[in-house]
Formats: structure tokens, C-alpha cells, sequence
């Protein structure tokens, strides 16, 4: 099996066409990926799941995740048989799940001519006519109707572009009322964040993707993508290297042992690390800072030596006191009097309060 991914990740055009559907194009987004079985097979993933007759009776590391070959070709030969009843073409193997519709259409159709498809457990699909809706959604179309056009004007929390009247939308149903995404804006996120998909909103999880999977949303079952990228493997490295400048240790950065060759960490950032020998650390119990944690931690000491830790009228607080040549006769200098009402206004002290504080350092 093979995933074809194409140059920019998402669109394109297949060498050949899927043996499902009868068509060529490569949208990761909207028809899952585009597999290749023994160089003979080519397949969008979600023409698999949603295809009527095709049982998944394989493991996933056979076929394409369980699909396997002759499954995939009878299907297809049954499908010849079948027009679909949006483009009137052959090759439809899916149909709408209410018994008594007898419609058939290919995945793409469908999703052109607003078909839902539920990525659960029983990978249903529904025409535009007999699809489920959302409470939601029957409730703004019935006041959307009654005043003869939408009274909202809101944006997606997702994108923050406005939502048209046009837009295909889905509602949240776990916190603000009435907050709506855009689908194609939900299926990106959930593309990306894999395990944790949740609501943008308030970070419901379970009922969340429950209704996004009922109403079209395909969850994967993977990680999150900043996860499969590799973009915190510098944080798994292996602990026992050197990182100083210049390592003094004969057999190499990598060589750890006791007392001069033990390499410590950084006891600030927890990153850093050295051979005690190498930063001229006495032993392994002494702190050791790197280099750059050094210059944090003295930027925030001489922070820290210009305020005085006052306790006054039940507050406790922080303030930086002015010189005693800044304090010399009645009026205080510009320099004073700033710090003063930066005090006030940092602490939020009551004024009386911040008086007797000022005048008791005095």
C-alpha cells in the first residue's frame, strides 16, 4: 500500500482515477487520501468507508487499512452498474442510508450537492433531501424564515471571517449558545490535531466530536500533527552530551562518568549540559547555570535589589523605594514621584495605604 501525497499536501490530480468513483482528483480535505495498492488499485480513503457493499475484513497493515484487493474489485464491478443521480454516470457505489430512498451517488457528487456523511462507527451517508440537521441549525433556518433574512452577524472562531448565509456551518454543542463554525474550518483542525480535537470554544472533547463525526467531521486517528512533524524531537535528545563550547574530556562529548567527566544540567533552563570539568564546576552537587540562563538570572537579581518587601495595613508588597537623596526635603524628585504612582497603580493599594508605606521607608 501507498499514500500518495501530492506536491503542496492537498490538491491535485491523480495518474490515474480512483476505481470507486471514476475520478481523479486528489483532495486530502474533502476525500481522504489517495492510496495505491500493488500499483494496481488507486483509491480515496473515504470512497472506501462509505462505499455500500464493501466489508473491511482484513488487518490494517493488509490491503489499504483492511480494505483488501478483491473486495475493492468486486465493489467496483458493482458499482459500474449504477448511475448516480447527480451527475448521471456510472461507477456510484454509495447510497442513502434511508431504506426507502433509492438514491446513488459518488462521494464527490454528493458532497457538491450537500449529501452528509457520518464518520462513525456505522459510516452512514444521507442525500441532501433525508441528511439529519442539527437543532440548531431547524431553529435559525425557521427565525431565518420568519423574518425573511438572518438577523445574526457573526464570524467563525476559527477564522474570524464572517459567516454567509451560504456557508456550509456547523453548530457547537456543548457551550455558547448559537456559536458557529465554518465546516471547512472544523475539518482542517480536526486534520491537525488528530487525539486532541476539541471544541475551539471551551475545550470539550467528548460530546464535541461526537456530533462533529455525526454531521460530516472526519476525526483521524493519529496524533497531532506538530507531534508527528517532529518539531519537539531536540527535546528527546539523548541527556548524556556535552554542550559546552569546549569540551576538555578526552574521550569525547558523549563519555559520562563520576566526579570531573559527569555531565550535569542546567539547574535554571533544564536543558543545557556539561561536564563539571568543562564549566569549572567543583562537583556534581554544585549549581551550574548555562550561559544564557547566567544573564536571565542576574537581569532578574538586579530587578529584584531595586524593591523593598513591605508589610502595612494587611497588604504585603513589593514596591521600589526611592534613595535617600531622592527623599532629601519636602517635595521628591520627578524620578520619586513616578515611582510612587507606579507604585499605587501596580499594587492597586488604597491611596491612605500607599501613603503610610511610602513615608514608613523613609
Amino acid at each position: 500500500m501507498e499514500y500518495r501525497k501530492t506536491e503542496d499536501g492537498i490538491l491535485g490530480k491523480a495518474p490515474k482515477p480512483c476505481i470507486l468513483c471514476c475520478f481523479d482528483k486528489e483532495d486530502d480535505l474533502n476525500h481522504g487520501k489517495f492510496y495505491v495498492l500493488n500499483s494496481r488499485i488507486y483509491a480515496h480513503y473515504y470512497c472506501l468507508l462509505f462505499s455500500c457493499n464493501l466489508p473491511q475484513n482484513g488487518q490494517d497493515n493488509e490491503g489499504i487499512l483492511g480494505f483488501l484487493e478483491k473486495d475493492i474489485v468486486k465493489e467496483a464491478k458493482r458499482g459500474q452498474k449504477i448511475k448516480c443521480c447527480y451527475c448521471h454516470e456510472y461507477s456510484s457505489t454509495i447510497g442513502c442510508s434511508v431504506k426507502t430512498c433509492k438514491r446513488q451517488f459518488h462521494r464527490i457528487c454528493g458532497l457538491e450537492n450537500g449529501a452528509l456523511y457520518q464518520f462513525n462507527d456505522t459510516f452512514k451517508a444521507y442525500c441532501a433531501e433525508h441528511k439529519p440537521r442539527q437543532e440548531q441549525e431547524i431553529e435559525y433556518l425557521s427565525a431565518k424564515g420568519a423574518i425573511g433574512s438572518s438577523s445574526r452577524n457573526d464570524s467563525c472562531p476559527i477564522c474570524y471571517n464572517a459567516l454567509a448565509p451560504s456557508d456550509n456551518i456547523l453548530w457547537a454543542p456543548c457551550c455558547r449558545k448559537g456559536a458557529r463554525f465554518h465546516k471547512h474550518c472544523l475539518q482542517l483542525t480536526a486534520l491537525s490535531f488528530g487525539y486532541f480535537f476539541k471544541c475551539p470554544l471551551c475545550n470539550e472533547k467528548d460530546k464535541f466530536r461526537e456530533v462533529m463525526q455525526n454531521f460530516g467531521i472526519f476525526i483521524p486517528n493519529q496524533d497531532a500533527a506538530w507531534e508527528l512533524e517532529g518539531r519537539f524531537v531536540d527535546l528527546e535528545r539523548d541527556a548524556k552530551k556535552c554542550d559546552a563550547q569546549e569540551c576538555l574530556c578526552p574521550k569525547g562529548r558523549d563519555f559520562h562518568c563520576a566526579r570531573f567527566w559527569y555531565i550535569k544540567t542546567c539547574d535554571y533552563c533544564g536543558f543545557e549540559r556539561a561536564h563539571v570539568k568543562c564549566v569549572g564546576v567543583s562537583n556534581s552537587q554544585s549549581n551550574w547555570y548555562c550561559k544564557t540562563c547566567k544573564i536571565i538570572k542576574a537581569k532578574k537579581n538586579q530587578e529584584n535589589s531595586k524593591l523593598t518587601r513591605v508589610s502595612l495595613g494587611g497588604y504585603t508588597v513589593n514596591i521600589a523605594v526611592p534613595s535617600r537623596s531622592e527623599r532629601n526635603g519636602e517635595n521628591l524628585a520627578s524620578s520619586s514621584v513616578e515611582k510612587y504612582d507606579r507604585t499605587l497603580k501596580e499594587n492597586h493599594l488604597p491611596d491612605e495605604v500607599a501613603k503610610k508605606t511610602w513615608t514608613s521607608t523613609s
